[in-house]
């Protein structure tokens, strides 16, 4: 969107922080000294582009600044700088940041939509629609959350979501969402606006057999430190000494686990026979999808790390459901949002970090690898345990609250 107007490269956004701050003149004291500086200036834009992609706005900066504690001389500043750039942005070209606003007002003008919805995380959509001058109703679909998000610290809080949720028709959020939205709990004001809605991601999965003689387990995906961490599955795998087992994690993430990787195999991508630990494309990154699939149409057993955030369910869980095939899941939470899913598969084991690498569980784990290899249940059998999750159920569902 927005081809018809110049979009400012980082030199011309630097280039355009320096006029904008030039042209306050001698309202500008904090940061008199440094306006001119070419490092600033690039450093101040930079600022800009986060707190714009955050949604927060010269003004709300500016009254951020007079909360105690804040560093008020230079963030009043910073205010200015920004409504000053805004002001020459809108006479002369487009930052990037605001590019998805254009484009939504654009296509609205175009195709006179009834609704538009923006899917996070990340929140850029959000609050591009939140600005966005367009007819059709505005709504948001919140796969995560976000002021209770405990990734990061997101910008102004729960009061900046609910200034989010003021300029929104409605909002989906999963039913992990839904305390914050309780009596007495931030966001309970807006608690009409809000409708629980499932994952369309339970989509029937052809697997093609590949033939090999060891039981393969399978994670593929993204380690986080605090959040989602190799050391249970690594230790359970590591206890078993079987030669028949092989555990494969792929997946972006273990630069942050140096700590453990000397303890599966000094040179990654090569198999450690007592230990059974088999790590293979270890990279930052996310893994191309045509790999995890492969790697998935592979596995005879699909191994799911659990969250320690108890607000956050890992959507591809229903993506390993809907291949059929048993689901070997690792508890660390207690109140893991994903249990009472697994409940209802017959082809889950769940484990917990919190009853440790005992003989037992060890035993636990050999005798279900060994009794579910090569079983798998239909796709159909699957859709009726998550009928929820089906894309025709959410679309029902989406389409029941615009």
């Amino acid at each position: 969107g927005g081809a018809a107007v110049p979009t400012l490269t980082e030199a011309g956004r630097a280039l355009l922080l320096r006029r904008a701050a030039d042209s306050l003149l001698d309202k500008v004291v904090y940061y008199s000294r440094q306006r001119r500086s070419a490092a600033f200036c690039e450093k101040a834009a930079q600022t800009i582009s986060e707190l714009k992609s955050a949604g927060v706005t010269p003004e709300m900066l500016s009254e951020y600044a007079k909360t105690p504690g804040a560093d008020r001389e230079k963030l009043d500043e910073l205010a200015l700088i920004y409504n000053a750039y805004e002001g020459l942005l809108a006479q002369s070209a487009m930052d990037p940041g605001d590019r998805q606003q254009r484009a939504a007002e654009r296509l609205d003008a175009e195709f006179h939509f009834d609704a538009v919805c923006a899917v996070c995380a990340p929140y850029r959509t959000a609050f591009a629609l939140e600005a966005a001058a367009i007819r059709g109703k505005k709504f948001l679909w919140q796969l995560d959350p976000y002021a209770s998000n405990r990734d990061y610290t997101a910008p102004g809080g729960f009061a900046r979501e609910g200034q989010l949720l003021d300029a929104l028709d409605g909002t989906f959020v999963t039913p992990q969402a839904l305390p914050d939205y309780a009596d007495g709990a931030p966001l309970a004001p807006w608690r009409e606006k809000v409708h629980v809605l499932g994952f369309p991601t339970l989509l029937p999965r052809v697997m093609e057999p590949v033939e090999h003689d060891d039981i393969q387990c399978v994670f593929c995906g993204s380690l986080h430190p605090g959040m989602r961490e190799p050391g249970f599955a690594l230790a359970l795998f590591r206890a078993l000494h079987d030669d028949a087992v092989t555990l494969t994690m792929a997946g972006g993430g273990w630069e942050r686990f140096a700590a453990v990787r000397p303890g599966v195999q000094g040179a990654l991508g090569h198999k450690q026979k007592p230990q059974c630990v088999h790590i293979s494309n270890v990279h930052a990154g996310l893994l191309p999808p045509d790999e995890a699939a492969a790697l998935e149409n592979r596995a005879d057993v699909l191994v799911s790390l659990g969250n320690t955030y108890d607000n956050q369910m890992p959507s591809k869980l229903f993506g390993y459901f809907a291949t059929g095939k048993p689901v070997l899941h690792l508890a660390v939470s207690e109140n893991d949002p994903t249990l009472p899913y697994l409940a209802r598969y017959p082809l889950a084991l769940v484990l917990h970090r919190k009853d440790g690498v005992t003989p037992g569980t060890v035993a636990k784990l050999h005798s279900w690898l060994h009794n579910v290899q090569g079983h798998a249940l239909p796709f159909a059998q699957t859709a009726r345990l998550y009928p929820e999750f089906t894309p025709e159920k959410v679309a029902e569902e989406f389409l029941k609250w615009l």
